[in-house]
């Protein structure tokens, strides 16, 4: 069920995307998210006790009735497993290609390819899985949803790094181990990324320990110089000699958001935020400098924004 389940899912984001923001297909789209629900829940249960084959036939036949509406709507057809396989390989691939040449040091080039590997290979298992959920449902803080999984990859963060406002804070920034953080870090990539491509030392906080360890564990077998991986909560993190911090907020609740963006105004310092939603733009105390667009485990061409602190 596990393997079937998240071919199921990517088959349903897909068609979720492709008819996002069209009146006409309102109900499908409804109807969408409701099987989405469905085939997560399955697959949840299947991750904490194996499941069951009855789940497995329902969520096939639920799904194969929305992929024959899907098409009788739109007049296309909804890409199979094969297609997302072969889509994923050759995302990886082209990271493992984008290596050459993008590291300010070459000797971390390797490093970084071995990176790509182990972070790719590690959320395609059960177990990563598994104990990701375990670790999601024991946190109380929160909604489950805000410890939501995605990845980024590295030709999309390469582009985010490249902005202008970003690129110049990462070339003036002093060398100290928390200039740059990495809010809700997760197994680490983002951090790994910007440290190994940058040469500068990056720090990520990440709540849930499962994660910390993880990217631990990845950081010492690659050998990734200059990380420090921290378990915590955010809002308990100092941002003191931070100059650059990079949010992965897309799934984090309007409380929590708030909370940060509190503290985020008592920074007393120059402050540049990346972030994977525009939400500061609605801040007083924050101007947008600068966007991008790129690729992410969840859609196509989803928006970067950099964000300036400033006094009002």
């Amino acid at each position: 069920m596990f393997a079937e389940g998240h071919d199921f899912l990517r088959q349903l984001q897909y068609m979720s995307n492709a008819t996002r923001g069209q009146p006409h297909l309102a109900p499908l789209q409804h109807k969408l998210l409701r099987c989405m629900r469905f085939v997560r829940a399955c697959v949840d249960d299947n991750l904490r006790d194996g499941g069951s084959s009855h789940a497995v036939v329902g969520c096939r036949k639920f799904l194969k009735a929305l992929l024959e509406e899907y098409q009788t709507a739109t007049g296309n057809r909804c890409p199979d497993a094969a297609h997302f396989a072969a889509e994923r390989a050759a995302s990886i691939a082209a990271d493992v290609v984008a290596v050459a040449g993008a590291c300010s040091d070459s000797a971390n080039e390797p490093v970084l390819r071995s990176v790509i590997s182990a972070l790719r290979a590690l959320e395609e298992t059960k177990d990563f899985h598994a104990r990701l959920l375990v670790a999601q449902e024991d946190r109380s803080e929160y909604p489950q949803v805000a410890y939501a999984y995605g990845s980024t990859p590295l030709t999309t963060w390469c582009c985010v790094l490249q902005l202008p406002a970003v690129a110049t804070v990462l070339k003036t920034m002093d060398h100290h181990p928390e200039a740059c953080t990495v809010f809700g870090s997760s197994t680490g990539s983002l951090v790994f990324y910007t440290a190994l491509l940058t040469g500068r030392p990056v720090r990520g906080v990440e709540i849930l320990p499962c994660l910390v360890a993880d990217a631990q564990a990845i950081a010492a077998a690659c050998a990734v110089p200059g990380v420090d991986l921290q378990l915590g909560d955010m809002l308990d993190a100092s941002l003191a000699h931070t100059r650059l911090l990079v949010l992965t907020s897309q799934c984090w609740p309007a409380g929590l958001w708030a909370d940060l963006v509190a503290k985020l105004r008592r920074h007393p310092g120059p402050l540049l935020v990346l972030d994977y939603t525009e939400r500061l733009s609605l801040a007083n105390g924050f101007r947008c400098v600068g966007r991008t667009a790129g690729d992410v485990s969840w859609h196509k061409s989803h928006a970067f924004y950099a964000f300036e602190r400033h006094d009002d």
